[in-house]
């Protein structure tokens, strides 16, 4: 629940009922109504799940909830994966889980790791990479899976607040020391946009680059200095 009190919400575990609900206006090629919406997110609020630490248990109190983890488990496999290389003593390495890469120290030969970061509107290209050691690059995006009805296009990632899909921004990509901190943060981002820059500018040695619908970058100051063109 950490990723949805430092988001206030926007990243939210319990957002399964909504993802089943768009998963079912995919399949059927039919939007879900307001009503429909609004009743789902009577459903979505991690304040009400009651974990107990000692049991390992999670608690769902309302009748209909259910969790949705899709948001931070390829972060929480890739930090496990480097937890497990760092035990093993392991002093060179790079984990990769769809868009959460990971890495131990540098290269064997000394040299960084380099991890791209794509064109949304190109997505054989590159709008530049970066060079991470002991840290993660997670991208989010909005531009490889989504449907398309009525001409419209809706992209996967849902927003707890209005029950529908992040529009403006195409991609989020951020680079920290957490795996599973940055798949959330990458996802939250996504929905915020440029006011969760506030937020990233906050967090130590985190740095974020947003683009949206447009082509148009916007990125915390610290990553314009590590982004190489």
């Amino acid at each position: 629940m950490e990723a949805g009190k430092l988001t206030k919400g926007i990243f939210d575990p319990t957002i399964g009922p909504l993802v089943q609900l768009w998963r079912k206006a995919k399949s059927e090629e039919t939007l879900p109504s307001s009503d429909e919406i609004q009743k789902i997110l009577t459903l979505v609020d991690y304040k009400k799940v009651i974990l107990n630490p000692d049991l390992k248990t999670a608690f769902l109190p309302t009748a209909g909830m259910s969790l949705d983890l899709g948001g931070i488990t390829k972060g929480y496999a890739v930090e496990q994966a480097i937890n497990s290389l760092n035990q093993a003593g392991i002093s060179s390495a790079m984990v990769v889980a769809g868009g959460n890469i990971s890495t131990i120290n540098t290269k064997p030969d000394g040299t960084p790791w380099r991890v791209g970061i794509k064109d949304p509107q190109k997505p054989d290209c590159i709008i530049g990479y970066l060079e991470p050691i002991n840290q993660v690059v997670d991208t989010s995006g909005n531009y490889e899976r989504f449907f398309t009805l009525e001409e419209k296009r809706y992209g996967q990632v849902l927003n707890p607040r209005t029950g529908r899909p992040a529009e403006r921004f195409a991609s989020c990509t951020i680079m920290t020391d957490s795996p599973t901190m940055a798949d959330a943060l990458s996802t939250a981002l996504l929905i915020l946009g440029t006011e969760g820059l506030t937020l990233v500018n906050d967090l130590p040695n985190t740095q974020a680059i947003l683009i949206d619908s447009d082509g148009l970058q916007f990125m915390s100051p610290g990553l314009k200095d590590l982004l190489k063109k």
